[in-house]
């Protein structure tokens, strides 16, 4: 399936293990190809159960850098033209739309993997006032 929505990983595709990373971090390109298998998962869910309302969804953080632990979050910037006013009621539009990938979330922890979403849900006009989350963004 392809994807009808833009999503951005940063600089994932050049993915780089430095020597010098901390002892917790996963240094197996396979896991890091697994988080980001969840996050595409998470944009096709997205994409059917919000349909036209979508704009994009950014992926950055540490998954978007492949640099992933076993419990790493999965930093998702989602832009959708209409939403309610309140974050619980968009964490619950998130939390229905995304059945599937909840579903492989929790296949991978018989692996030891314990990724998590931490999504940020703005409207159009929300995601077009300056933030200094774009600032980290920039720097993934």
């Amino acid at each position: 399936m392809s994807l009808l929505r833009p999503i951005r990983f940063g600089r994932a595709q050049e993915v780089r293990y430095n020597e010098t990373v901390m002892s917790t971090e996963i240094q197996n390109q396979d896991a890091a190809g697994l988080f980001r298998r969840l996050a595409e998962r998470v944009v096709a869910d997205l994409d059917k159960a919000w349909a036209h309302n979508l704009i994009s969804v950014v992926l950055f953080g540490s998954v978007s850098r492949g640099r992933v632990k076993v419990d790493s979050d999965i930093d998702l910037l989602i832009v959708a033209d209409i939403l309610p006013t309140g974050l619980f009621e968009r964490g619950k539009l998130f939390e229905e739309a995304i059945v599937t990938a909840e579903i492989q979330r929790k296949e991978l922890a018989p692996k030891g993997l314990h990724p998590f979403f931490s999504p940020i849900i703005k409207t159009r006009d929300e995601a077009a006032y300056h933030s200094p989350l774009y600032l980290d963004m920039v720097d993934d």
